[in-house]
């Protein structure tokens, strides 16, 4: 078969080139009425790129979910939404001023779109946002003071295309615990953005050395993160197999992933293996990985999707 490669390339387009599509746009605008709310559901698929540090210089800037999450604390006005690659945020946007164009940035001094506002008979009078209380199911329990369960708490580490120092072996397990239990893992992942699939998991320490803003607080729950802190998570339905993966996908292609074991309750104790997590002896292993970008716009619905012409990139290094 075919790659069809060529299908993505740009004519004129060099090595060097960097650009964010929105929607499959270059540069597009947002109408909006001046002084109206507008939710933005964001998706950062720069799978090969560092985070999207998302801003618009000049308009207000409510978080009101990340990762299909809804915050406890809303509003939370934000300046930045740090989001790492693969990533969600919704995100609340009031422009004040009539006929006036708002920049919004990648935080690479990059303007992948804008925000446009009609003329003055527009303006829309709207209030500001007032708190609500959440009401998260039972597997969004609150842990950030509840201790992990005997044997849970286990060290995850990122580097060198390996987790815990070995590549991906689908025979292998990295942790395992059972249902009911409250699991906590202490991550040390730089900047790979750690993403854990089938449970969410809440932040309790560390991370806000991510940003200098309030993107990431204590509480707040993920599927997706990168820095140095500790998560915790309480399984309530699903026993099988867990991946947990580097979302910057040449990194999981190369190695970077791992999966961990969910038993039925009172049938198993957590376990960690070798090195904070190695339950089995690992060997190199391949893997095939298939990622789907699907990129669409309604309303006020933003995607942010993200191509380059070459498939490697040299940032601040393949695995810094």
């Amino acid at each position: 078969t075919q790659s069809r490669d060529e299908l993505l390339t740009i004519s004129g387009a060099t090595s060097s080139d960097y650009f964010v599509a929105v929607n499959g746009d270059i540069d597009p605008s947002i109408l909006m009425d001046p002084g109206e709310w507008i939710r933005l559901r964001v998706v950062w698929s720069g799978w090969l790129q560092q985070t999207l540090d998302l801003e618009i210089p000049g308009c207000e800037m409510e978080l009101l979910a990340k990762d299909g999450i809804y915050i406890s604390d809303y509003p939370r006005q934000i300046s930045t939404a740090r989001i790492v690659p693969g990533g969600r945020a919704d995100i609340m946007v009031r422009c004040m001023q009539p006929s006036t164009t708002y920049s919004i940035q990648s935080g690479r001094n990059t303007v992948i779109a804008n925000m446009k506002t009609f003329d003055a008979a527009a303006a829309v009078s709207s209030a500001d946002f007032v708190s609500w209380k959440v009401n998260y199911p039972l597997y969004l329990t609150d842990l950030v003071s509840k201790q992990p369960s005997s044997g849970c708490s286990c060290i995850t580490r990122m580097d060198n295309d390996a987790i815990n120092g070995q590549k991906f072996d689908d025979h292998a397990v990295l942790h395992s615990s059972y249902l009911g239990a409250v699991v906590e893992r202490s991550l040390s992942v730089g900047n790979h953005p750690y993403h854990q699939h089938v449970y969410p998991f809440q932040l309790v320490s560390g991370f806000r050395n991510n940003n200098n803003d309030n993107y990431d607080m204590i509480g707040d729950w993920h599927d997706t993160i990168e820095g140095r802190g500790t998560i915790r998570y309480q399984p309530t339905v699903f026993t099988g197999k867990v991946m947990v993966h580097c979302h910057r996908l040449e990194h999981e292609d190369t190695g970077m992933m791992a999966m961990e074991q969910m038993y039925p309750p009172n049938t198993a104790t957590c376990t960690c293996g070798a090195d904070g997590g190695l339950g089995a002896a690992w060997g190199s292993g391949a893997v095939i990985a298939v990622a789907v970008t699907v990129c669409m716009l309604s309303g006020a619905f933003i995607v942010l999707c993200m191509r380059r012409r070459r498939r490697h990139q040299q940032e601040q290094g393949h695995n810094s």
